[in-house]
């Protein structure tokens, strides 16, 4: 397990230098010329990225998903900051700017499925730093999905040592259980933070935050929508005033679509099609996008 934990880390360290290759590919004009070539440098380093993850090294393995979710995401945002051709009217480069929209979004939504296969691990215990930057971006791409924050006590503080000495004066306080469970959550111990949550809501039913915090890790961390459900329609009840944001959580969760069984070891993502350029005046070649299979004109 050692060699391969070293072999992983190496693998991830012998991408960085194909990275910057790609990084330093502008998307100037002559553009289809230097399109290629950033598409080039995209696949060699999408490669090396699959080859640190074939590693089968936990966290080797979500460290590459996220840098390789980044890179889709970066590929995106350098199409829609490319260079513009030169002598385009007003309308013409509306025209031209709706198009570059329409083949960075496969990109995007190639990124939030390879992030959102990263969060899924939590419900195995893995909670390292791939996982959680997978978390921190999808809070920002899909915020009513994932932009969900715990309420507690902040003067508490999350030192679980220090909470349990305090717990050992009093050890029914439902703020000292629920900012327990944070701490635990923090930690990546999403069984002891369950647990505290629960010891909360035992020692006051009525705490809204136990329950809302309950809610949020079955939600984002341990894959149960059905428990989710029920916390949250305990929330509305018992703190009417967060009714708004609530109900547009539960309004997510009973339209989301069942998400896949999470791969231990994901295989090498497939490389995106490079997207044609075109004047406004001709139509653009499909784009394939990655994740789906389907094309998108």
């Amino acid at each position: 397990p050692r060699t391969r934990l070293l072999g992983g880390q190496a693998a991830l360290l012998l991408t960085e230098p194909v990275l910057e290759a790609y990084k330093k590919v502008p998307l100037i004009e002559p553009l289809q010329k230097q399109l290629k070539l950033k598409k080039q440098k995209m696949d060699e380093v999408l490669k090396a990225y699959a080859a640190a993850a074939e590693v089968g090294v936990a966290e080797v393995t979500t460290a590459a998903t996220f840098q390789t979710a980044a890179l889709y995401q970066d590929f995106g945002k350098a199409l829609i900051g490319s260079q513009r051709p030169k002598k385009l009217s007003k309308m013409e480069l509306e025209q031209y700017n709706v198009l570059l929209e329409e083949q960075a979004f496969p990109f995007e939504e190639k990124a939030i499925e390879l992030h959102e296969t990263n969060a899924r691990r939590t419900a195995q215990g893995v909670y390292d730093t791939g996982v959680k930057g997978s978390l921190a971006e999808l809070a920002k791409l899909k915020p009513v999905r994932y932009g969900k924050t715990e309420r507690g006590e902040p003067s508490l503080g999350v030192e679980v040592a220090a909470l349990q000495a305090a717990l050992e004066k009093a050890p029914d306080s439902p703020p000292l259980l629920n900012q327990l469970g944070i701490a635990w959550r923090q930690q990546g111990q999403f069984e002891p933070a369950r647990k505290a949550y629960e010891a909360a809501i035992t020692a006051s039913s009525t705490a809204a935050a136990p329950h809302l915090n309950l809610a949020i890790l079955y939600d984002l961390y341990l894959g149960d929508v059905a428990k989710a459900q029920v916390l949250y329609q305990r929330c509305l009840e018992l703190s009417p005033g967060d009714a708004g944001q609530v109900n547009r959580w539960l309004a997510e969760l009973k339209a989301r679509k069942p998400a896949p069984n999470t791969p231990g070891s994901p295989a090498a993502p497939e490389s995106p099609a490079a997207p044609a350029t075109a004047t406004p005046s001709t139509s653009s070649a499909p784009l394939t996008t990655a994740a789906s299979g389907k094309e998108k004109s």
